[in-house]
């Protein structure tokens, strides 16, 4: 059998829902519907509405919404293993929150190529201007937007990485090591101690400095 086309937007994976599907989805977001949407082009706007995801992401469990932050500073789109990897200890329980994203119209694309809608990454991944509520710090392309190239040279051989051309693949290779979980892990074990205080500051108060 054929496979179907992936789609290529949220309308286009909308338009491929049974009756039953999008009947689901309008219970779920109930303000979807007012006003009625002519098509199902209106629909997936209205989806993406900031008013309308915010109410939507308000009314994930707490599992699914550390998805949906996954997601929104994973580089995108997203497969589904590579999203496993930065959900430790919830392996289990991703296929029926990457279910619940979906049919919630939060989430389109096939499991190899995953994509948040564009206002639930701006509302999760968080900014020094704008913090997110749920709690996470900026991604690394921002965070290092204000370092200088050789700053981020030494970055790299200070994580034991070899040497880059240029900025943009220097943070590919730090994207690469902070998405290993094992590298990363074995990097950690080898910090100072008070490396190691400054990054448990990090993790349970605000997530600057």
């Amino acid at each position: 059998m054929t496979r179907p086309p992936a789609p290529r937007t949220l309308a286009d994976e909308l338009r491929a829902r049974s009756d039953a599907r999008l009947a689901e989805l309008l219970r779920a977001r109930a303000d979807l519907l007012s006003p009625l949407p002519g098509d199902l082009s209106q629909l997936a706007t209205r989806a993406g509405t900031r008013t309308s995801v915010l109410r939507a992401l308000e009314r994930l469990d707490t599992f699914t919404l550390r998805v949906a932050e996954a997601l929104a500073v994973a580089h995108q789109p997203c497969p589904a293993p590579a999203l496993a990897a930065l959900l430790p200890g919830g392996e289990e329980r991703l296929p029926l929150a990457l279910g619940t994203l979906r049919d919630r119209a939060l989430l389109w694309g096939r499991d190899d190529a995953l994509r948040l809608v564009r206002t639930a990454q701006e509302l999760l991944a968080p900014g020094p201007a704008r913090p997110s509520p749920t709690g996470l710090g900026p991604t690394l392309a921002e965070t290092a937007a204000g370092i200088s190239p050789s700053r981020i040279q030494e970055l790299l051989a200070g994580a034991g990485l070899p040497p880059t051309h240029d900025p943009v693949s220097a943070l590919a290779a730090l994207t690469g090591l902070f998405a290993d979980r094992d590298r990363l892990t074995a990097l950690l074990d080898q910090a100072p101690e008070a490396a190691r205080a400054v990054l448990d500051q990090l993790t349970w108060g605000p997530p600057y400095g």
